[in-house]
């Protein structure tokens, strides 16, 4: 019986010939052609991705610090009216009627005199009558995820307040915001002017010392155009480790984390929402910071405040989902 054979592979029989694959292809001609633009390709590349990565993960050292003057002291009257501190009944929408007290130094709000309301869909805000400067802004952490800020800051977004980090409200464990260097460093690239806050659970004097130091470890010189926030809020579960918590230790964690922040060469300022403002905050022991409130569907807070946290279910381009969205209010200097 007559065996039977099988071509090698690396040759081709033709008609009783063997050719060699790489002479019938001429590899040995453009082979080495491959190579060099093979090489080539890949440098290009490379050169590509690093031109890229220069664009988007350099630290921009130029700043615009806009100093944000406290709201509590822009209507301050030359001479204080003998009724400063004394008790008054407000009426208030959500919390009823209060007694608080009277403090020029805290000014008034700013909405009661530009006429801002409540209008669909969030705030209408009047055309600017050169009373006061009104930029749009938001406050941003971990939980806003990936964000384009090129698309946030072409929607109008002249601001972004990002959370630098936060103290557990069980463990008591101070922890950075995983997103906190990505989004301060591409939202100062698109052009944002920013700020930081932190989100506390001090007990007491010790931990509001202990995490104004970490903010200033987290932020090691880094330029800021915005204030640094002490954000301190009643937990959103019970049992927590503030449940409880007597208000003079709030206020002495806030009064030391911002006298820290301070005197490590940045802007203080303070959070709040209207419950802890008017019950926990002795308000007229930090007159001289900037003041953020967070209200969200009344226009009636009493004393003065230059941000404006207004909604907690903002759309913003470059966002997936609702975001904070906030207004900064200050009046225009007179040149006289």
């Amino acid at each position: 019986m007559r065996r039977l054979s099988f071509p090698d592979p690396q040759t081709e029989v033709l008609f009783g010939d063997v050719i060699p694959f790489h002479k019938k292809y001429k590899l040995d001609v453009w082979l080495p052609y491959v190579a060099i633009a093979t090489v080539a390709a890949a440098t290009i590349g490379i050169l590509i991705w690093l031109v890229w990565f220069l664009i988007h993960h350099s630290y921009t050292v130029e700043t615009h610090t806009i100093y944000v003057e406290s709201a509590f002291t822009q209507e301050v009257e030359d001479v204080v009216p003998e009724d400063d501190g004394e008790d008054i009944v407000i009426e208030d929408s959500i919390l009823g009627r209060l007694t608080i007290q009277k403090h020029y130094k805290l000014g008034r709000n700013p909405l009661r005199t530009l006429g801002i309301k409540r209008g669909e869909g969030g705030i209408v805000i009047p055309e600017n009558d050169g009373r006061y400067t009104i930029e749009q802004g938001i406050d941003v952490s971990e939980w806003q995820g990936d964000i384009d800020w090129k698309k946030v800051r072409a929607d109008g977004i002249d601001f972004a307040i990002i959370r630098c980090g936060f103290r557990g409200y069980r463990d008591g464990v101070v922890y950075t915001d995983s997103d906190f260097y990505k989004n301060i460093r591409e939202a100062k690239a698109a052009g944002l002017s920013v700020g930081v806050y932190f989100y506390s659970q001090a007990l007491g004097r010790d931990e509001g010392l202990e995490e104004a130091q970490y903010v200033l470890k987290i932020l090691n010189g880094m330029p800021l155009d915005l204030p640094v926030f002490f954000d301190w809020e009643q937990a959103p579960e019970s049992p927590a480790r503030t449940d409880n918590l007597p208000s003079t230790n709030l206020n002495n964690a806030a009064k030391m984390f911002l006298q820290t922040i301070r005197d490590g060469g940045y802007q203080a300022g303070l959070y709040s929402y209207k419950y802890l403002a008017y019950s926990e905050y002795e308000l007229e022991d930090f007159a001289e910071y900037p003041f953020w409130l967070a209200e969200y569907d009344t226009r009636d807070f009493y004393y003065g405040y230059t941000f404006l946290q207004y909604t907690s279910k903002g759309r913003v381009n470059g966002i997936y989902g609702n975001v904070d969205r906030n207004l900064f209010i200050a009046p225009v200097k007179s040149e006289n």
